[in-house]
Formats: C-alpha cells, sequence, structure tokens
C-alpha cells in the first residue's frame, strides 16, 4: 500500500463572511457553514445561508458536493476536531477550510473518514491566541495510507455502517434523556393548578467566585458545564485553593437541584439533579444556584423535570436580561416568580418512578453507546493502518 500526504490529495479552499451590512448577500439558497452548523457527518443545510451575490461579492466561494470540512479556528478545538463532508454545493466562514478531493486519487467518504481520524495528532498542535487555532499545513503534511479507490470505498462503508449504528445509540441515549422533561411538559397545561417555584423551595443560595488552584486541595469546585449538559457531572470541576474550606451550604449534596443563573441565551437556567452525594466535597461556584425544595409538597425529581423542561426554559431566557455579548443572567426573584404545576403527591410519585426507571433505561443505552463507540474507534484504527 501506498502512503501519501493528505496535502497530495487535495485541493484546499477557505472561506469568509459576506458584508453583514448589505442584505441581499443573505436569505439565499446557498449554505454558509460555520463551527455552529458542524455538529453531523453530512452537511447539507447551514443555520444561515447567502445569495449568489454574496458569494460574487466576498472570499466565501462556492465548495463543491463531496469535499470536506475543518474546522481551524474554533474554542470547540480544545477538545474536538469537527470534520463533515458536503452533501451539496456550500460555503464556509473564514474559521473553516475547505478539502476538495482529486478523485483520480482520494474517494470523498474516504477522505473525510481519513482527515477524522488525525483529530488527535491534530489537537496536539492547537495553539490558544486570540481564538483556539492551528495551521492547516499541520493536517496537510501527515503521511497516511491509500490504498486503491476499490479498497478506500469498501473502508468508507463499513465505517459509515458502524458510524450509523453509534449515532442510533447517542440517538437513544439522547430520547431517554429527555423523556422526564417532555413528560413534565404534559403536566404543565392550563387546566392544572399552578404555583410560584418560590412556593415550593425551601432554600436557594450560590457559591463564590474563587480565585487560585491547588491540586492538593480536599475540595473541588464545581465549573458550569457540570450542569448545562442537563445531567450532573461531578468531573467538571477544578481543585480549589489550599486552606480554603467552603461551608456547607455552598455543597452540592444528594437531591440538591443545581441551576446555571448566568450563561449564553440557549444555557440559561441550565440544570441538573444531585442524584448521590459526590464522593469529593463539590463547592458551588458563584453562577450556580443550589435549590431545595419542601419535600412534603413535591419530589424533588418531578421538580427537576419541570424547571428542565422546554416551557420553563423558554420563560427563564424571556426573563433573562443581557450583561453584554450574548450572555444572559436571570435574578432569584424572577426565577422563583415562574409558576409550575402541581399534581397530586400521588401523581408526583408515580411521575418519580417513571423518571427513576427511564434513568436505569439511560445507564443501559449509555453503556451500550460506549461500547459502540469503542468499536468505531477501534475500526478506524485499524483502517488506517491497512489492517481493515
Amino acid at each position: 500500500m501506498t502512503r501519501t500526504r493528505i496535502g497530495e490529495l487535495v485541493s484546499v479552499s477557505g472561506g469568509g463572511t459576506p458584508r453583514r451590512a448589505e442584505a441581499s448577500y443573505y436569505g439565499g439558497g446557498i449554505p454558509w457553514v460555520t463551527p455552529k452548523d458542524m455538529k453531523r457527518h453530512r452537511i447539507g443545510e447551514s443555520e444561515v445561508s447567502i445569495t449568489e451575490a454574496g458569494v460574487a461579492n466576498s472570499p466565501a466561494k462556492l465548495i463543491e458536493a463531496g469535499a470536506t470540512l475543518v474546522v481551524v479556528r474554533s474554542g470547540v478545538l480544545k477538545h474536538t476536531l469537527p470534520v463533515a463532508i458536503t452533501a451539496v454545493g456550500v460555503t464556509v466562514n473564514q474559521d473553516m477550510k475547505a478539502l476538495s478531493p482529486k478523485r483520480d486519487r482520494v474517494d470523498p467518504e474516504y477522505l473525510v473518514r481519513l482527515v477524522k481520524a488525525q483529530e488527535a495528532r491534530i489537537l496536539r498542535s492547537v495553539r490558544a491566541t486570540t481564538a483556539d487555532n492551528f495551521p492547516i499545513d499541520d493536517l496537510l503534511s501527515i503521511e497516511v495510507p491509500l490504498p486503491p479507490l476499490p479498497e478506500q470505498r469498501r473502508i468508507a462503508g463499513i465505517l459509515d455502517e458502524a458510524d450509523a449504528l453509534c449515532a442510533t445509540a447517542r440517538r437513544a441515549v439522547e430520547t431517554a434523556k429527555s423523556a422526564p422533561a417532555a413528560l413534565a411538559e404534559r403536566l404543565s397545561d392550563d387546566t392544572r393548578p399552578k404555583v410560584p417555584l418560590r412556593g415550593v423551595v425551601t432554600s436557594i443560595s450560590s457559591g463564590r467566585s474563587i480565585v487560585g488552584a491547588d491540586e492538593s486541595s480536599a475540595y473541588r469546585v464545581l465549573k458550569i458545564s457540570a450542569v448545562t449538559s442537563g445531567d450532573f457531572i461531578p468531573s467538571e470541576s477544578k481543585p480549589l485553593p489550599i486552606g480554603y474550606t467552603p461551608p456547607p451550604v455552598h455543597l452540592a449534596r444528594e437531591g440538591d437541584l443545581l441551576v446555571s443563573r448566568a450563561n449564553t441565551a440557549e444555557l440559561v437556567g441550565a440544570t441538573a439533579m444531585v442524584w448521590e452525594s459526590p464522593v469529593q466535597p463539590l463547592a458551588l461556584p458563584d453562577k450556580l444556584w443550589k435549590l431545595q425544595v419542601n419535600k412534603e409538597l413535591v419530589d424533588p425529581v418531578f421538580v427537576h423535570s419541570v424547571i428542565s423542561s422546554k416551557s420553563f426554559r423558554a420563560e427563564v431566557s424571556r426573563r433573562a436580561t443581557g450583561s453584554g455579548g450574548s450572555m444572559k443572567n436571570i435574578t432569584q426573584a424572577d426565577y422563583l416568580a415562574i409558576p409550575i404545576p402541581l399534581p397530586s403527591p400521588e401523581s408526583q410519585a408515580a411521575f418519580a418512578d417513571s423518571v427513576r426507571q427511564v434513568r436505569q433505561t439511560q445507564t443501559v443505552l449509555v453503556e451500550r453507546s460506549a461500547a459502540l463507540d469503542a468499536l468505531f474507534a477501534s475500526l478506524q484504527h485499524r483502517a488506517f493502518r491497512g489492517e481493515l
């Protein structure tokens, strides 16, 4: 099997942003792909589209279907290299590069898998300047195996099938994860009695902003990302300074509901439940609230599902105010004023039992998904070592 550099298999093009003030450049039928759109393997549309005039009067030139798109500048490069293949002709912004395959040498589907397989290597070369980025030449200079075209298509087909199984498993996890909030949504219709959230909350508190850290500290402080996924992730934390002991009211404990009071417009009000007390004491930062509820009135599992629901989160976003850029902040008074349904204790208990069953199912699905992801990684590794 021959080996060659990626740069010898492709032609590279970049992108740009049509002048924002010119309305005639936007809203056409041509996708204008930015890092925000790079969340799927195949790109056929984008959040923002541009017109032919936008293409003609900017660096955002048309890129053919079958090209590999790579994000070269974005905060996401701290942990992920977004790579995708174009399903239609697209344009890109200046944070992207497009690798158009020389089709007599490399199959487009093989190329996109080949580039994604270089993720770990490329992430090591990411530079943090004004924004995380890497030189595209670092990718183009990588030497890779290049089997004959029929073999490339066979390998790409195997990886496509494995990737589809992984995607199906991930969707199943997300469906199970969103089920409690979706069920709570049904309880929020106008025919049910409602009370302001403050009527069931017995305490609400936040931590403090702390400067400094020491890995030998007995305590850690949560990051905002510990709750933004909707699940409580204790590992999303950092050490506290030696000598600082957070007061008990600032520690996350079993049954607490944690809420992001300040974040982007999409994530303000993100919430997670602490199902089990953390092994290592975890303190709250200043941008996380800890809610405790009156268990004689409400089941914490029920309340967590309600405040995670789309309608409740939309109300949080509506009441939040901007603090510069895209950041939003909501006050305790505004948050606690949002009404929630209050079904009977029996209905809440039955609801909580259903949520616990869903969580058990979710645990199984997560394990299966992780196993499939590991299998895909193994297949990908073997494929580009000539062992598949």
